[in-house]
């Protein structure tokens, strides 16, 4: 998207092992993206996977439009993938598809057309794209892209979102996972608003909420108090349904 909010080079490891968020403008509308670590960065203590895991939760509360798996055409798909995905699904449920988006870079590195290059892919992987209904995007590495043919790929991005938004009963995806921690922070939303209210503020109620939520997003992703509160409940979660994470 041309921009500078994460992090992107060629490597067979995550380079993201925290949890990033950049708002961007597109039109009148304010885009929030999360980069998230890698599921199997094997160099990555599990723990802190688990801990970047449940901040990427709460700054996309309370649920993403649409879940953008990364990969290049570059790289070989390994085992390592497959178990990524069995763990996404053993954390979120068979509904995360939904919203699952697979995005390729490196289209203008490959020989051949995008379709014969998914018809080579391992059976794991055919398995994945039956599941996310083939919802594929192939990329030009953007620093040998113009301008136009980068906004003609973002477009077409968005118009595969504006597809999972439209068609389904919901708009983002949410589990009972990610239901349970909205309903945690705004439990630390109203235990502050209602010592603002007690200590005479006249802030509007909505406005002081939405700037409550952003200071516990702030304090989350820096593992303050309110990140203990949430992480006792994400370890119990963990324990009773994750066996990698």
């Amino acid at each position: 998207m041309k921009t500078n909010h994460f992090q992107s080079q060629s490597s067979p490891r995550s380079v993201t092992d925290q949890c990033k968020r950049g708002d961007i403008e597109r039109g009148l509308e304010k885009v929030i993206v999360v980069d998230t670590p890698g599921l199997f960065d094997t160099k990555t203590v599990s723990e802190e996977i688990r801990k970047e895991i449940t901040k990427c939760i709460t700054v996309s509360a309370p649920g993403p439009h649409a879940i953008i798996y990364v990969l290049s055409l570059q790289t070989r798909l390994t085992k390592e993938e497959d178990d990524a995905f069995a763990e996404m699904e053993l954390m979120f449920g068979k509904e995360l598809y939904n919203y699952v988006i697979l995005l390729f870079t490196g289209k203008d590195m490959i020989d051949r057309e995008i379709d014969v290059f998914l018809a080579e892919l391992p059976p794991f992987f055919q398995k994945v794209l039956k599941k996310c209904k083939h919802r594929v995007i192939a990329f030009n590495n953007f620093d040998k892209t113009s301008d136009e043919e980068n906004k003609i790929q973002t477009d077409n991005l968005f118009k595969m979102i504006d597809t999972i938004t439209s068609s389904g009963k919901r708009k983002y995806f949410c589990n009972q996972f990610i239901a349970d921690t909205e309903k945690l922070i705004k439990n630390e939303i109203e235990k502050l608003y209602q010592k603002a209210v007690s200590d005479g503020t006249s802030k509007d109620p909505n406005v002081l909420r939405s700037a409550l939520r952003d200071q516990i997003r702030d304090n989350i992703l820096i593992e303050g108090n309110h990140f203990k509160i949430l992480w006792r409940y994400v370890s119990n979660f963990f324990q009773r349904n994750c066996s990698i994470l």
